[in-house]
């Protein structure tokens, strides 16, 4: 819980809350549920919208681990893409994979498919999201946080177009 949060009461807390998801219903700060989850338990304002997940209060976020993160996030993109290229290496890995997970198996026959065909255009796009959080040693101020990479995803950079939402509900 943030500071802030710490000093409001459970009344005030509730109030707010109301008030973020009111905004973020009122904002467009949705998303559709997929098929599977509209008859569960969640919550919905419509059939299978809700709000999309939000904080009430803004992450704290130091400038040197941001930093950081833009400075290394080429290096990942370039590993990817030189991954990408990588017949050998991407048959090695996937033909494992594509046993046992049938998305996997979906994208390894799709880029088998294409090979196969031929690369009709040279120009390629990676869309990349990288998801760091923030490592403290016990004492450490926050200026002195580390980033630490939980994910890189090549696929999923859903949400993106919520990210300034997010920041006008803050």
């Amino acid at each position: 819980m943030s500071n802030l949060a710490s000093t409001l009461s459970e009344e005030q807390l509730q109030i707010l809350k109301d008030a973020a998801l009111d905004f973020a219903l009122s904002h467009g700060l949705v998303v559709r549920l997929p098929p599977a989850s509209k008859d569960s338990a969640v919550s919905t304002v419509a059939d299978g919208v809700t709000n999309a997940p939000i904080s009430l209060f803004p992450t704290l976020f130091p400038t040197k681990a941001f930093n950081d993160a833009v400075r290394i996030q080429p290096l990942f993109n370039q590993l990817v893409h030189d991954i990408s290229q990588d017949d050998a290496f991407l048959k090695e890995i996937m033909e494992s994979l594509s046993t046992v997970d049938d998305f996997v198996k979906r994208l390894y026959d799709l880029f088998n498919e294409v090979k196969k065909e031929g690369i009709a255009q040279p120009a390629s796009l990676g869309v990349h999201r990288s998801d760091y959080i923030i490592h403290l040693n016990p004492g450490q101020d926050l200026s002195e946080a580390k980033i630490k990479q939980v994910e890189l995803n090549t696929i999923s950079v859903s949400f993106g177009s919520l990210s300034s939402l997010t920041g006008d509900l803050h």
